[in-house]
């Protein structure tokens, strides 16, 4: 499944990461659960109340920023 992480501090974008993630749902259920955690996230300590996190489902390219 490809999930998108992005962290942006106002207008500028701190981090942003495209990934494979394995996700399995099983025959007869109609959803599935997992979980992923990316330990390449860094965020500065902000000065003001301005960073969001962004985590979604990104088709790609995976090029992209």
């Amino acid at each position: 499944m490809p999930l998108r992480v992005a962290v942006a501090q106002g207008d500028n974008v701190l981090y942003s990461q495209l990934h494979q993630i394995p996700a399995e749902i099983l025959p007869g259920k109609p959803n599935g659960t997992f979980s992923y955690v990316d330990n390449n996230v860094s965020i500065p300590k902000p000065t003001e109340k301005n960073v969001v996190i962004y985590v979604g489902y990104d088709e790609g390219p995976y090029e992209t920023p």
